[in-house]
Formats: C-alpha cells, sequence, structure tokens
C-alpha cells in the first residue's frame, strides 16, 4: 500500500497554446517524449529530461510536428531501438500510423537532437490496434 509523500515535484508548460490527448514514453537515461494534439489539432512529439528525483528540465530538448493537418488523440510506443510508432487519428478522422526516430542515448548534446519522421500510413476506420510489425535496415 502505496502512499504520495509529497505534492507536485516539479511542472513544466510543453506547449503554451494547446496540449490536448497527451501520451507519454520513455525514450532513453532520463529523456522522455510526449505526443499530444496542439495548436488547430495538428500533431506534435516533444522531448525532454525529467530526473530520477522527479525534476524537469526547464527546456523541451526537440519538437516535431508530424502532422500538419490533424494529430488528433496520439499514442505510442517504441517498436524497437530508436523507432517509434504513434497512432492518431488524422484529417477526416481517418486513422494513421506514423513511425519516428529519437536519438537513444543517455543523454543529449545541448545543440538538440532531431526528430525525423520515417513514413506515415492513412487506415480508414481504425477501431483497434491489436499489432503491427516493422523491418529495419542496419547500415554497414
Amino acid at each position: 500500500n502505496g502512499s504520495i509523500t509529497q505534492s507536485v515535484v516539479d511542472s513544466l508548460e510543453f506547449d503554451p497554446a494547446d496540449g490536448n490527448s497527451t501520451d507519454i514514453i520513455y525514450v532513453s537515461g532520463n529523456t522522455y517524449a510526449i505526443v499530444y494534439s496542439g495548436t488547430l489539432s495538428d500533431g506534435f512529439v516533444s522531448i525532454f529530461n525529467i530526473t530520477a528525483a522527479g525534476v524537469i528540465d526547464n527546456a523541451i530538448i526537440d519538437q516535431l510536428e508530424f502532422n500538419i493537418t490533424n494529430g488528433v488523440e496520439p499514442v505510442i510506443i517504441n517498436v524497437g531501438g530508436n523507432y517509434f510508432a504513434v497512432a492518431y487519428s488524422g484529417p477526416g478522422s481517418t486513422g494513421w500510423l506514423t513511425t519516428i526516430v529519437m536519438e537513444t542515448a543517455s543523454s543529449y548534446p545541448t545543440d538538440r537532437p532531431t526528430i525525423n519522421p520515417i513514413i506515415s500510413f492513412s487506415v480508414s476506420n481504425l477501431d483497434t490496434w491489436a499489432s503491427f510489425s516493422e523491418t529495419a535496415n542496419k547500415n554497414g
């Protein structure tokens, strides 16, 4: 049986305009990613650091707008290594799945890492998501 011994440890406003339907995932080390529906319901992913003591860095490390039209109710999972999949309701309320790559080093350089979209697929009438698979090729 647990108890909450302290109220809020730290807070960070990650989007001063809109931040709806959020989902957070561990990336690596102290680094976490949050996906959300932002301004004009566009889809965003932001990465930031949280220490084991619950202290949040005062700045977003990097941000990607993964859908510039609609990115409603996004959910993110790690599909392996530094590849992540985001499922969301896109334009016309159709189902979308987008993969992105994020650095998974235990710490990021101060000059901001990159987040790159890989590919997106549109799926009409997506009610549930049971599973999917992805094949990656290693360079070298």
